[in-house]
């Protein structure tokens, strides 16, 4: 039956371990997590109809939206290139990107979890059944819930998943939702892997990944030296780089480590020998950081 499908809709017809652009696509359950999307308007009312005699029809997450829901979907998901000048009692948008390991269908609970997990009222839109986005709008930014570390660790234990979440940028009006979403939502996808370990990524986290990434293979080469007598050492520049992560907190880093603070200082000590970066001051320390990002790079 999947070969006469083929046959028939070509490349108006995919398949699809997630449903997604709801807008575009009308959906089939094949199997228990295998779906078949068909483009809604290849789709006359009679193959429809006949369709979903041989296969279950996956409803649109978008036929239960609030009309708050819908206006955000509209703008953020069907790519409409509207700009807002101002949105009735608030000042700021922040856009929230999750996405859950496994396939997931326990939205009104995870939504309700959500929900009580910001001080201010929140709206939370699905992208597919294991990623979607929640939009903050608030009068002031100290209004913005700050810290989520805790909160999504309690989620993953209570769905018994795990889960990650990518705070976007705190946004003024007026803006381009749809460009904003779509921008960030692509930072998110792209950071994952490098952050695996991360439950909660924070735009700001990621900048100088991004600076690297745009950064030519000369430049990179030109940092890398930098690191020339240490550069087979991966112990010292995975040390280094934790160090550097932890705000050079010796303590917190030697914790995460799992050694002495005295073992990590000599580390550190040596680093600086070696590469005549002083790693202990801000100018030192982004300088490292950059030029071990850089080798990481290269040797992707």
């Amino acid at each position: 039956m999947m070969e006469q499908l083929k046959s028939i809709f070509g490349n108006k017809l995919l398949y699809s371990d997630v449903p997604y652009h709801f807008h575009q696509y009308k959906w089939f359950r094949s199997d228990e997590y295998h779906f078949i999307g068909i483009e809604q308007d290849a789709l006359s009312e009679k193959e429809l109809a006949l369709l979903s005699a041989f296969l279950i029809p996956y409803e649109a997450m978008t036929t239960t939206l609030s009309a708050e829901q819908s206006y955000w979907y509209q703008l953020l998901f069907e790519d409409k290139p509207a700009v807002i000048d101002e949105l009735d009692k608030f000042k700021l948008i922040r856009f929230t990107y999750f996405s859950i390991k496994r396939l997931f269908e326990q939205r009104t609970e995870f939504e309700d979890a959500l929900s009580s997990m910001y001080a201010t009222p929140i709206t939370i839109l699905w992208d597919n059944l294991q990623s979607g986005v929640i939009i903050e709008k608030v009068a002031d930014s100290s209004e913005l819930t700050r810290d989520l570390q805790d909160s999504v660790t309690i989620l993953s234990h209570d769905f018994e998943s795990d889960m990650q979440f990518f705070e976007g940028q705190l946004h003024s009006f007026p803006f381009s939702p749809s460009r904003a979403f779509h921008m960030e939502k692509s930072w998110f996808e792209q950071v994952q892997k490098v952050f695996e370990k991360e439950k909660v990524i924070k735009l700001s986290t990621t900048l100088p990944y991004w600076l690297i990434k745009e950064m030519s293979p000369a430049a990179k080469e030109q940092m890398n030296t930098i690191l020339s007598l240490i550069k087979d050492d991966e112990t010292l520049l995975n040390t280094v780089k934790c160090y550097l992560e932890c705000n050079l907190n010796v303590s917190l880093a030697a914790k995460k480590l799992y050694m002495h603070r005295n073992s990590l200082q000599y580390r550190i000590d040596k680093f600086i020998d070696r590469t005549d970066l002083d790693i202990k001051n801000f100018q030192g320390a982004v300088s490292a950081y950059l030029a071990i990002l850089a080798a990481e790079s290269l040797n992707q």
